[in-house]
């Protein structure tokens, strides 16, 4: 248990330091308006990311759920406890499929630009891919189920390898030729 709870917390500052870097980047995409897609692309990855890391401490879908299945109970729906939770995992995967089509499409330029960054968020994906098959039952390997949070950390290492190594000189480069257009 206790070399569980450290995980976690490592995994939530690799979010939060990788939303830092995804943050950075964007305020260097500020300073190069043409840029504009990639900035908000940098932008909503920040965004995500913090929510996602937040959401490792406080499992805030815990919450959600307990809420859904008190609301079932209530409703006498314990019958259609396994259609229910099909139902669930099937609108939040459709969802998540139209979403990550859209965003693909939509930040086509910027994954071009950064193919890791797929690389990275896919496995992020297959973290949660696992996650959702576990709440559905689908018992996976013991190997498989004691190392699925390294699908989510080797995701965010990319991610950050992607995002924040060549920032330093990006946001130094831009921030010093900053002034010069000011004047």
């Amino acid at each position: 248990m206790h070399g569980e709870v450290w995980i976690e917390w490592c995994i939530a500052w690799l979010y939060m330091l990788t939303a830092y870097f995804s943050w950075q980047r964007w305020r260097y995409s500020k300073l190069q308006p043409k840029l504009g897609p990639e900035g908000c692309f940098w932008l909503l990855l920040a965004a995500v990311l913090v929510i996602f890391g937040i959401n490792k401490i406080a499992d805030l879908q815990t919450v959600l759920l307990a809420s859904l299945k008190s609301l079932a109970l209530s409703l006498n729906l314990a019958e259609a406890k396994l259609t229910l939770k099909v139902a669930l995992a099937g609108a939040i995967l459709g969802g998540s499929l139209l979403s990550a089509t859209w965003l693909v499409w939509r930040f086509r330029n910027v994954f071009r630009l950064y193919p890791l960054t797929l690389l990275g968020l896919a496995g992020l994906a297959s973290y949660y891919l696992a996650r959702a098959a576990d709440f559905l039952g689908f018992a996976l390997p013991m190997p498989l189920a004691a190392g699925t949070w390294g699908l989510e950390a080797v995701g965010l290492v990319i991610l950050q390898v992607v995002v924040g190594r060549p920032q330093a000189e990006s946001v130094a480069q831009a921030e010093s030729m900053a002034p010069r257009e000011k004047q």
